[in-house]
């Protein structure tokens, strides 16, 4: 892969919820996240408007979008899509107090995912301390506290207890074969592989709330940018099967990593790839493309629009 037609940035992650104000609330309130206003545009799934609202943390925003006539998202079903089902993806949110994170979190009462609270991962596993739950609609968050050095040395020395949350880690998406997601996030967008790692044992079964969890965790980022990262996540238990044939990339209202090339030039090169790796594409228009990786999951990349003269 050559620094040309690839990535640039990921830019952050696009969330479908059924009632925007009390989601906003639960972002904002429970986890400290800042919007800007509220807006309705036509470009939602179904050719139905939607009302959204883009949340910022840190550097890292999420934009969640309420589809007018939409009542619920399929991870909202009772009990929700547990780890290792096929539509399972989390955003991962920094805190360098967790006490006081989850003491704010739980005046909220969340879904947990987690049992007996958050979990701190032994150091074969990286260390870190988090929690899993759920949003208003059922979808899967994380609370994360690196420890010191390692992975989370760039949140370091960020925030307070009055501020406790700091930013966006990475967006974990499930996949059913590690190395083809690899093969096609390198060789189609240009991603990089961090490192590669197994974790299992007593915390990551609290973690996940499933016993006997062993997950092989594989970061992917953009090189040369330490910020917001995808993480493979392979469960070898419970395993993976896949997402099944889902509505076309228009219809779908699932959850999208949203992504950055430079131009137009690029973006046609990366579609290119995608179609000859035999994932579900399509150019939305000249600036942008929605596709799928091999699991199913979206992804939306765009480019700048040109600057009229």
């Amino acid at each position: 892969m050559t620094d040309a037609a690839r990535i640039t940035r990921i830019d952050g992650f696009r969330r479908t919820v059924s009632n925007l104000y009390r989601s906003v609330e639960f972002y904002e309130l429970a986890l400290g996240f800042v919007s800007a206003e509220d807006q309705t545009d036509d470009t939602a799934a179904n050719d139905a408007p939607a009302r959204h609202r883009r949340l910022r943390l840190g550097d890292e925003h999420v934009e969640l979008r309420a589809p007018i006539g939409f009542e619920r998202h399929r991870g909202g079903v009772n009990p929700g899509e547990p780890v290792g089902a096929p539509a399972f993806q989390h955003i991962a949110i920094v805190t360098n107090d967790m006490p006081a994170a989850m003491a704010r979190l739980l005046r909220f009462s969340p879904a947990a995912i987690s049992e007996d609270g958050a979990a701190r991962l032994p150091a074969s596993s990286g260390g870190a301390t988090a929690f899993k739950f759920r949003d208003p609609d059922g979808h899967p968050l994380e609370l994360i506290a690196f420890a010191d050095g390692g992975a989370g040395t760039r949140w370091q020395g960020r925030g307070s207890s009055d501020a406790p949350t700091v930013g966006i880690d990475h967006s974990a998406i499930d996949s059913a074969d590690v190395r083809r997601s690899i093969a096609f996030y390198t060789s189609v967008l240009g991603l990089a592989v961090s490192s590669r790692q197994v974790n299992r044992g007593p915390a990551q079964d609290a973690l996940d709330g499933v016993p006997g969890a062993v997950v092989e965790v594989v970061p992917l980022v953009v090189p040369g940018d330490e910020g917001f990262h995808i993480e493979l996540l392979g469960y070898r238990t419970p395993e993976v099967p896949g997402l099944p044939p889902g509505n076309g990339l228009l219809e779908d209202i699932g959850d999208r990593l949203t992504m950055r090339v430079r131009g137009g030039d690029d973006l046609d090169v990366i579609v290119e790839r995608w179609q000859a790796a035999r994932c579900a594409v399509e150019r939305l228009d000249e600036w942008t493309a929605l596709g799928r990786d091999p699991d199913g999951h979206l992804v939306l990349v765009r480019c700048p629009n040109p600057t009229p003269a």
